[in-house]
């Protein structure tokens, strides 16, 4: 793990790194390993402040976070001002095993070390991996040694405390006016070289402004003042190939990512051509509260972190749904139930405050039924009413469920958007019956808009007329779109696709199965030409429009794609080479 624990060093205080081990030759190795992999990392002491201009004017609204530390994170003001800091003062980060305390204290240029740690192997390398100096430290009071750090120029350097065939690796960073370590990690004491420490600075800004290009800014301490950061304006002569920026005057344009489509070979083409994002599965009940009270927030994080540091705003999904939820929480009485909801809706959005500015609140609580009280599903020649989905939730709690996570989310975080997401958005019925407990929510002031998923098909069905894709038409949509913004709401595009296939026949009907690697030209007009239409209408409607999330990034790694029957599908903007298709040029060609 890497983590940063250090201060200016002023006259009046020194720097103080305490770590729980002991290495006694006799269990020195085992020691090293139990501290560093169990080791709490202490809290990172951060004090960044500056300006950023465009050369000769303030920029305001810029976003600038730390790209190893994107929790922290600020936005200049009408001055360009921006602070990014988190100190409070000095730093005493105290661990101790049972049966001593080590400490290493940098002072001044001077490395005071606990002989017991040392075992009188100090080596000191530089950002390349080459060692340059070798240390038997000199006594300076019994159990104690001095490093002399005299001399060395300002850059990065890699100090290791070795023990046995295992050392613990301190990052030291000389600048002109101060010294300080960062990281620990346990490698190879001969391995040193081979891990490629050629890092030019501790860490780098992030400097994301609209009409700017983004930049990357080097910063060799965790404490400077008066930065100034000067960005660079777009070429608005040049062709835009980014869809974000195409339709940065329209709407945000988001993807779905997953644990892995947010750092591996589709990050490129998500930090490229979407600034907006959301979670497919890792901010769902069962990912973050597997069982009761156990939080579990490292992954969700991580990728929105990630999200936020590339300027990209963050929609929740989701709070309340019938599917991926634990047994455990339908247990109990509609209290208890109850209870958990709100429980569970705090912490999460707690959690996400201020890089989470809109949730999915509540997922999918409406369906069609027949006569006999049943679900109709796809087929709606027997519908005779829409109601509430007869799910867990409903069968403890009733509709009290839906009005208490919202009561619940309002609570927890006044400033972020409360949405309530469906599919199936074109279907006249089942939108007055959605808003019949909208306008309710609106009344109690627990609601600002709603979420309209829109997995779509290459075409209405042809054959099953009774299939619910016959109402699945661009006027149909557009009707939807204007009918919410009537009534003050916002609207957001939530789960974007287009299935190549139309619902005519079940998808485990493999001779209906396109099982090409790549779509056919045929297959590709036809996909071009929905999305032109669609993102007609989109743009037409822009006013009324406050985010356009496509779910998933590219074919080759899409829900589509992994349903029971092993249907394979191209429903996307970008193929399986992680290319764009022609419908990609579609959305761009306006």
């Amino acid at each position: 793990m890497q983590y940063f624990t250090g201060e200016t060093l002023h006259p009046v205080h020194s720097f103080k790194l305490r770590c729980g081990m002991n290495l006694i030759t006799s269990c020195c190795v085992a020691m090293l390993v139990h501290t560093v992999v169990h080791a709490s990392a202490p809290a990172l002491q951060i004090a960044l402040s500056g300006t950023v201009t465009d050369g000769n004017d303030p920029v305001e609204n810029a976003i600038i976070s730390l790209v190893n530390n994107p929790l922290f994170i600020d936005t200049t003001d009408a001055d360009g001002a921006f602070s990014i800091s988190n100190s409070t003062g000095g730093i005493d980060v105290t661990r101790r095993n049972s049966r001593r305390d080590c400490t290493v204290r940098l002072s001044g240029n001077r490395m005071k070390i606990p002989i017991a740690m040392t075992n009188e192997k100090v080596s000191l390398y530089n950002a390349g991996g080459r060692c340059i100096r070798r240390y038997a430290p000199e006594k300076d009071r019994p159990g104690s040694g001095i490093m002399d750090l005299s001399g060395l120029s300002s850059g990065v350097y890699l100090v290791t405390f070795s023990a046995g065939r295992l050392s613990l690796v301190r990052k030291l960073m000389v600048t002109a006016t101060e010294m300080y370590l960062t990281g620990t990690d346990a490698v190879p004491s001969t391995g040193i070289r081979q891990r490629g420490w050629s890092q030019a600075a501790v860490d780098q800004l992030k400097i994301t402004g609209a009409g700017f290009n983004d930049t990357l800014v080097d910063i060799s301490s965790y404490r400077m003042d008066d930065l100034l950061i000067v960005l660079t304006p777009i070429d608005s002569t040049a062709t835009e190939t980014s869809l974000g920026r195409k339709y940065a005057n329209y709407f945000p344009v988001g993807a779905a990512i997953d644990g892995d489509s947010y750092r591996d070979a589709h990050a490129a083409i998500w930090k490229e051509h979407f600034n907006a994002a959301v979670c497919e599965n890792e901010m769902k009940w069962e990912s973050l509260q597997p069982t009761e009270g156990n939080f579990q927030f490292d992954q969700a994080n991580a990728m929105v972190n990630a999200a936020v540091t590339n300027g990209m705003l963050v929609r929740g999904h989701v709070l309340v749904w019938y599917n991926q939820t634990p047994d455990w929480v339908y247990q109990g009485s509609k209290e208890q139930v109850l209870q958990r909801i709100r429980t569970h809706v705090t912490r999460v959005m707690q959690e996400f405050k201020g890089r989470v500015y809109a949730w999915d609140v509540v997922n999918e609580a409406v369906i069609g039924y027949d006569a006999a009280g049943q679900d109709v599903g796809e087929d709606l020649g027997p519908l005779v009413r829409w109601g509430y989905r007869n799910s867990r939730w409903q069968q403890v709690a009733g509709e009290d469920h839906i009005f208490e996570a919202f009561r619940a989310a309002r609570a927890a975080d006044p400033d972020a958007k409360l949405f309530y997401n469906d599919y199936w958005n074109y279907l006249d019925g089942k939108r007055e019956f959605i808003i019949s407990f909208v306008k309710r929510l609106q009344e109690q002031n627990l609601i600002d808009g709603v979420g309209l998923q829109c997995h779509l098909n290459i075409s209405t069905a042809q054959e099953k007329m009774t299939n619910q894709t016959v109402y699945q038409t661009v006027e149909n949509l557009e009707k939807e779109i204007q009918e919410y913004a009537a009534l003050g709401l916002d609207v957001h595009i939530t789960e974007l696709d287009i299935s190549i296939y139309t619902r005519d026949y079940a998808s485990s009907d493999q001779s209906r199965w396109y099982t090409g690697y790549d779509l056919n030209e045929e297959y590709q007009d036809k996909m071009a030409a929905r999305y032109r239409e669609f993102f007609e209408m989109f743009r037409r409607n822009a006013d009324k429009l406050q985010n356009v999330t496509f779910w998933g990034i590219a074919d080759d790694n899409t829900w589509l794609s992994e349903l029971s029957s092993g249907r394979p599908d191209h429903p996307l903007l970008f193929d399986k080479h992680l290319q764009p298709k022609k419908a990609f040029d579609a959305v761009m060609d306006f």
